[in-house]
């Protein structure tokens, strides 16, 4: 298997899908799009692996991750049986397991290369940066604020902030796992989500941040190579 990606045009429209993908999918409003930039991901890592340029080579999905999926999905299904509402089920289904399932065979069969995942990460922030100004704009101004597809409402965006925040610790990693941008980079990034968080009004968010900053940490140190676990 090449560890280099091909430079041809289907991994340029690819890596650009990709990303556009994480920038608009927390962004209210934004359905079709997502939609869109998905399908085009696929698409054109198919055309890769059909050309014979880059396999998918999804067998490398972890068994026991791959089994677990599996019975959670069966149970999904299953769930239609006694549903007092199938219709909405199967909406739910469509959007949790179908959406969900191309989107983790698009990022895990195409993140080949850390350059790969701290592009994912680096566009997950940028999205979260803007959201962050509209609920901040939303908050100030909660009569004259009209930019509705920039914000989430405090709930959605607090758990939002959450889910990112473990993520900045590969911003302080040495690399190849991490950026190398040193422990500074990562305070002064934390902080700018701090911020944006902070206008969502939700205390349990610390708590949150917390909890997963302590996992992110120690999971990383558990995991990591030997050699990256100083900071750059």
């Amino acid at each position: 298997m090449p560890l280099n990606l091909p430079s041809g045009g289907a991994q340029r429209i690819f890596t650009a899908s990709a990303a556009a993908f994480l920038l608009v999918a927390p962004f209210p409003s934004s359905a079709g799009w997502r939609v869109f930039f998905i399908l085009v991901a696929l698409m054109a890592l198919a055309w890769q692996a059909l050309r014979g340029g880059l396999p998918m080579d999804l067998a490398r999905v972890p068994r026991t991750f791959g089994t677990w999926a599996g019975v959670w999905i069966a149970l999904c299904v299953a769930s239609l049986a006694w549903s007092v509402d199938p219709g909405y089920t199967l909406a739910e289904l469509r959007r949790e397991i179908l959406y969900g399932g191309i989107a983790f065979i698009v990022f895990f069969a195409g993140t080949r290369e850390a350059r790969d995942l701290h592009l994912w990460i680096c566009t997950l922030f940028a999205g979260a940066f803007v959201l962050g100004v509209g609920e901040w704009v939303h908050f100030l101004r909660p009569d004259g604020f009209r930019a509705s597809g920039i914000s989430m409402g405090p709930g959605p965006f607090s758990t939002h902030v959450a889910i990112l925040a473990p993520l900045l610790v590969i911003f302080a990693w040495r690399a190849p796992v991490g950026m190398g941008l040193g422990a500074a980079a990562m305070a002064a990034l934390g902080a700018a989500l701090l911020c944006a968080g902070v206008a969502a009004d939700s205390r349990f968010l610390w708590v949150a941040l917390l909890s997963s900053a302590v996992v992110a940490f120690a999971t990383f140190w558990r995991k990591s190579p030997p050699t990256p676990h100083a900071f750059a």
